[in-house]
This record gives structure tokens, C-alpha cells and sequence, in this order.
């Protein structure tokens, strides 16, 4: 697990790190992707998955541990769904997807 953190303290990165642990194994991940932890992304979201780099970049200034989170899980299940190819899905229907395996994931 390659994590890149650039504003986290040190509470939050065992949080975080913890929470990729329990998310593999919940999600049957064998191949996990790279992690950017930043202030903000640059876009209107609060996390995006780069399939071409299997990277996922998550902002984290002012978002309490458990948004952070909840982004993650949305974003590793993006991982999951394209690293299985998940091509038959609509847009919205991923989308839907990863929001209710995090919703999940978070309980």
C-alpha cells in the first residue's frame, strides 16, 4: 500500500490506513492502488480514481475523518469496478454502486 500524505496528522493516517486494510478485505481486493492524500483536488469533488495511474486522490482539509473516509471507500470501489471491468454499468449506475459499498463499508 503506496500512500502519498501531504495533510493528515498522524491520527488520521493510522485511521486511514487501518480503514484501506478492512476495505480490502471487505471488498476482495488483491490489487490496491496508490493513495494522494491532499488539501484540495483541484476540482468540485472531494476525491477522484485515475484508472490509468490505478491511483485514487482524496482532499482532506477541513472534512472530518469520517467524510474522508466514506471518499475513499467510494473511490476504492471505483477501483474494484474497473479493475474488473464493470463495463456493462451506466455511469449513474456506478456511481450508485460505489456510493452504497461505501455507505457500507463505513458501518
Amino acid at each position: 500500500m503506496q500512500f502519498l500524505i501531504e495533510c493528515t496528522t498522524e491520527e488520521q493516517d493510522v485511521l486511514l490506513h487501518d480503514f484501506c486494510l478492512f476495505a480490502y478485505e471487505r471488498l476482495e481486493m488483491d490489487n490496491p492502488p496508490s493513495f494522494t492524500f491532499v488539501e484540495h483536488t483541484g476540482a468540485t469533488s472531494f476525491g477522484s480514481y485515475q484508472p490509468s495511474e490505478e491511483s485514487i486522490i482524496v482532499a482532506t482539509e477541513g472534512r472530518h475523518i469520517s467524510d474522508i473516509l466514506r471518499t475513499l471507500g467510494h473511490e476504492l470501489v471505483h477501483h474494484k469496478q474497473l479493475s474488473e471491468g464493470d463495463n456493462e454499468m451506466s455511469l449513474e449506475e456506478l456511481e450508485y454502486e460505489a456510493n452504497a459499498i461505501a455507505g457500507m463499508l463505513m458501518r
